[in-house]
């Protein structure tokens, strides 16, 4: 009866925040994606591992700690996750560790370059609903032992511009997606290429009106064309040849935490 109440309590928190999150991703315009939205969505597969985890075994959370019983014997810890947080001037340093039988099982750190880093909290963290201020100067989440980092770094430009660029490192650094993102008072532009030591993607992108009279209204091109392609010819081309190494490397980790690492099962 305990460990169902400690589960309740858990599920009710995850919910909470998922609503929070997901409130927030829903503000970003719907037909595009940008580094920010991609950064939410990105961590489906995982998030829903962790709810089906917390669902489906036995769990007890502490500061910092969640363990994770087995179904036959709910006496017998198999599955323990660890955060740790190391901070100091302009810096922090957010750790998840992974044990199986004792047995290390995997790392994933979040690192924060700002005077204002962002605190998550650890239900937030656990459950890859973690949240950087996209103002925060520099970011980087590494998943160790898993072959997939991200790095975003944000600056403040004069009369209000903003850059934002994003790289992911996929298959342990040979694959290398970029996003790149200026965003000012009248237009917002986004370009995304990809390259590998014997690969690249020709630079795509798009621009979306932010006056007040064609606010929404979005150009599309692909590779060093001046000439705007339909949003499906765009999109066909992001899915299948750019945005799908990311979401694909994500799938990934939970098929190395399953196979190398020996994950808690979930059905």
């Amino acid at each position: 009866m305990l460990n169902k109440i400690r589960n309740s309590l858990f599920i009710l928190l995850v919910a909470l925040s998922f609503r929070e999150e997901l409130v927030h991703a829903q503000q970003l315009p719907g037909s595009v994606y940008t580094i920010d939205k991609l950064f939410y969505l990105q961590f489906q597969p995982l998030r829903s591992y962790m709810n089906k985890l917390v669902n489906q075994y036995p769990v007890e959370y502490g500061q910092n700690i969640i363990n994770v019983f087995s179904k036959e014997n709910p006496d017998e810890i198999h599955f323990v996750i660890k955060h740790h947080r190391i901070t100091k001037d302009g810096y922090m340093k957010d750790t998840l560790s992974y044990f199986r039988h004792g047995l290390a099982a995997g790392k994933i750190t979040f690192e924060q370059w700002d005077d204002n880093p962002n605190v998550n909290s650890f239900v937030d963290i656990v459950m890859f609903n973690y949240r950087y201020v996209e103002d925060v100067a520099k970011f980087k989440i590494d998943f160790v032992g898993f072959d997939v980092t991200e790095t975003i770094e944000t600056d403040f430009l004069s009369n209000g511009i903003v850059r934002k660029n994003a790289m992911y490192g996929l298959y342990g650094g040979s694959l290398k997606v970029f996003i790149n993102e200026l965003d000012n008072s009248d237009q917002f532009h986004s370009q995304l290429y990809y390259q590998c030591d014997v690969c690249s993607g020709d630079k795509i992108k798009y621009t979306m009106n932010k006056s007040l009279e064609h606010y929404g209204d979005i150009n599309y091109f692909l590779a060093k064309s001046t000439v705007p392609v339909t949003p499906k010819e765009f999109y066909t081309k992001v899915t299948r040849s750019y945005l799908s190494g990311i979401y694909r490397n994500f799938s990934i980790i939970l098929t190395k935490a399953d196979g190398e690492f020996n994950w808690a099962w979930v059905e």
